[in-house]
């Protein structure tokens, strides 16, 4: 069924009064993803980024993506985009720094090479091995994207950007099977979060040779947070796990970065300043963060003081890192400056 431009238009204007906004929405609403990205959930639904926003271009068991790339409904939504109206924008927490200054240039246009299609994430399922207190997901949902699908329905030629999302990739024999086709069948690179918990066989080296970089999601500095955060996972087990990568990558000359990656809840918070340090005792490369938007913000705004000895601790961190550190998320919640 066909977007009708003028209705999406009239209700961004009904609702844009009540939306958070980081930035003036008479600037821009240009996001890049619409002409670069693709997500694709584990129903098969395609959309430009894995927030399944701003619509669905339609579903991968009834058209390949190709197919689906330049739709009327699909350049709708560029122009949405194109033309300030872009309801989705303005609440994004996805786009980061370098994104969110991007402008169309002379020459962009709603219809979009299928060629310009560089990054991909596939929701695979949402089996998981251990059960996340801020999760939302079905970890014991049996549902996963048939990887014939995927093999079928997507030229993935052009595609330079894989990444597979869970659930838990190690823990889904679909996500596992399509891995080892695009690494060594086509020759991509494939990425993924994993919580640690599973790394059977020679999966270490598989990945160190498949991969570009491996998140692990670590959710408290102290094991006893860790493992209340990441209900059902062992501290030891991901300290023992990340050790067989550092030692994979060290064996098979791989350049592939590892990344801790730390989801804020009100359970963690108080470590938050800790985690660069067990990063770089654990052997990783670089931080990242993340937060539970139900909870985080609300938690912060109620406790000033802690939120105070967070921005002065990551201040002194910034002006001399131990590790490299991705603070976009920080920055949203006003723990450190925006990075300009």
């Amino acid at each position: 069924m066909a977007v009708n431009l003028t209705q999406l238009r009239r209700k961004f204007e009904k609702v844009r009064q009540g939306l958070p906004r980081h930035i003036p929405l008479t600037q821009s609403t240009f996001c890049p993803r619409l002409w670069t990205d693709a997500f694709v959930n584990d129903h098969g639904d395609v959309y430009f980024c894995c927030h399944e926003q701003p619509h669905s271009l339609g579903n991968l068991h009834r058209a390949s993506l190709g197919e689906l790339w330049n739709t009327f409904k699909t350049r709708q939504m560029r122009r949405l985009a194109l033309t300030r109206t872009l309801l989705c924008y303005d609440r994004c927490r996805l786009l980061d720094e370098q994104e969110l200054a991007a402008r169309p240039g002379p020459d962009t246009r709603v219809h979009a090479p299928y060629s310009d299609l560089k990054r991909i994430k596939l929701l695979m399922g949402e089996l998981c091995n251990i059960k996340c207190i801020m999760c939302d997901q079905d970890h014991r949902s049996q549902r996963q994207l048939p990887v014939e699908l995927l093999q079928r329905n997507i030229d993935w030629t052009h595609i330079e950007d894989i990444e597979l999302q869970g659930g838990e990739p190690m823990a889904m024999t679909n996500a596992k099977d399509l891995y080892v086709w695009l690494t060594e069948k086509l020759g991509k690179k494939v990425n993924f979060l994993t919580n640690g918990m599973l790394m059977p066989g020679d999966w270490a080296e598989r990945i160190c040779r498949g991969s570009n970089w491996l998140y692990f999601s670590i959710n408290g500095v102290e094991p006893a947070t860790f493992e209340k955060v990441n209900d059902g996972a062992k501290f030891d087990k991901l300290r023992r796990n990340i050790g067989r990568v550092l030692e994979a990558r060290e064996k098979t000359g791989s350049k592939i970065e590892l990344v801790g990656h730390f989801t804020m809840v009100a359970e963690n918070v108080g470590e938050l300043d800790r985690f660069p340090a067990l990063a770089k005792e654990l052997g990783l490369d670089r931080v990242d963060f993340g937060y539970d938007m139900a909870a985080v913000p609300r938690w912060l705004e109620e406790n000033p003081v802690e939120k105070e000895r967070l921005a002065r601790s990551f201040s002194e961190q910034l002006a001399d890192p131990i590790i490299p550190m991705r603070t976009h998320r920080l920055s949203m919640l006003g723990i450190v400056p925006p990075v300009t």
